[in-house]
């Protein structure tokens, strides 16, 4: 799709986005501070999660899963967070939390290498979705009326739901994503209809492809379908790890989200100087990582600030979103909260010098 310049000389791709950038109602500070969607698990609900889902004790998780969500929410409010997130405590992944819950998908019982230092179960299509795809709407729900913050709710965008799972169903790739595309706008709909205002598309996968342009415009045509005819009020953002937005830009512009949520707490000014030759749309908002996701080590607040510094160098203020690298699950505990206080503690710092 080729690009056009605004009078203020920002490049504009694709649809227009969704809803504003800072936020849903215009109460929120500058420098917003949120996650990405994933906190660590209490030890007992990770080991319990990890049996067969016919052998779980549905009510005994049920009630864990709700208590660690009121955890986290209490701690996030105490470290000063302003958007929420209910921390996925109920999901065993990205992709086989919505694909078993859908009942399209069984689990391989092989585990897989998915990350640097771990093994994860993979998901496999075999059929069309059985079972209504309303997972999210009740635990938003949930979530809401036990925080006074106003929440995000993530979801896993049709594209990696597709890319990080097996497939024995569906004839072709584009069959199956288009497919996950009807799924998710499923839960997307349930969740507006449930009051959400801040809304994530997850899709990790769209920065891996970034050398394949079949497949990018594969994925921004799925994210279309499924935010088609959200409300302008609703700010939608996207996330997209693994440290190579400079890959996939300005072409991620394409997506049609307000705000774009990287993996930048260790990018370097030179690659961020990618800005300066195409700069980035004035009507976008961008979610700075500022916290490394992998590393249990708490950065200080005076660390922290400096890469916020570094953003602004590149974007307006009203642009920023303060957030995480990644989802933070991987993390022992403390380090998680460590790391959302001084993410906080840094973002009221640099607020009070703006003003």
């Amino acid at each position: 799709m080729t690009a056009t310049v605004s009078p203020a000389g920002h490049a504009q791709h694709g649809a227009a986005p969704r809803g504003r950038a800072i936020g849903a109602d215009g109460t929120l500070p500058l420098l917003p501070v949120s996650s990405i969607g994933s906190l660590p698990k209490p030890r007992d609900l990770f080991r319990s999660e990890m049996a067969p889902l016919k052998e779980q004790d549905q009510e005994a998780m049920l009630a864990t899963q709700r208590s660690a969500v009121d955890m986290w929410l209490d701690l996030q409010r105490e470290a000063g967070v302003d958007v929420a997130v209910d921390g996925e405590q109920y999901r065993r992944s990205m992709t086989t939390y919505f694909l078993e819950g859908w009942g399209c998908a069984d689990v391989d019982p092989d585990p897989v290498w998915v990350m640097d230092n771990m093994y994860g179960q993979r998901a496999v299509i075999s059929r069309p979705a059985t079972r209504p795809r309303t997972l999210l709407a009740d635990w938003y729900r949930y979530a809401q009326e036990r925080s006074p913050l106003p929440l995000k709710v993530t979801v896993t965008g049709p594209y990696t739901l597709r890319d990080w799972v097996f497939d024995t169903y569906y004839p072709t790739r584009p069959d199956a994503v288009r497919a996950m595309a009807e799924y998710v706008r499923e839960e997307v709909r349930g969740l507006i209809a449930a009051g959400v205002r801040y809304l994530q598309i997850d899709e990790p996968a769209f920065v891996t492809r970034y050398d394949q342009p079949d497949e990018l415009d594969l994925a921004v045509t799925a994210m279309q379908r499924v935010l088609d005819g959200v409300p302008d009020e609703v700010t939608v953002f996207t996330h997209m790890c693994y440290g190579a937005f400079h890959e996939v830009y300005p072409k991620m512009l394409d997506l049609p989200a307000r705000v774009f949520c990287l993996e930048l707490s260790h990018v370097s000014p030179e690659l961020l100087n990618i800005l300066r030759r195409v700069p980035y749309p004035g009507d976008r908002g961008i979610g700075f990582g500022v916290v490394d996701a992998m590393d249990p080590r708490v950065e200080a607040v005076e660390e922290i600030e400096g890469r916020i510094r570094l953003a602004l160098d590149f974007f307006a203020p009203e642009q920023l979103w303060l957030n995480p690298d990644c989802g933070l699950q991987t993390l022992p505990h403390d380090s998680a909260v460590g790391k959302l206080r001084n993410l906080a503690e840094a973002a009221r710092r640099v607020r009070e010098r703006l003003r």
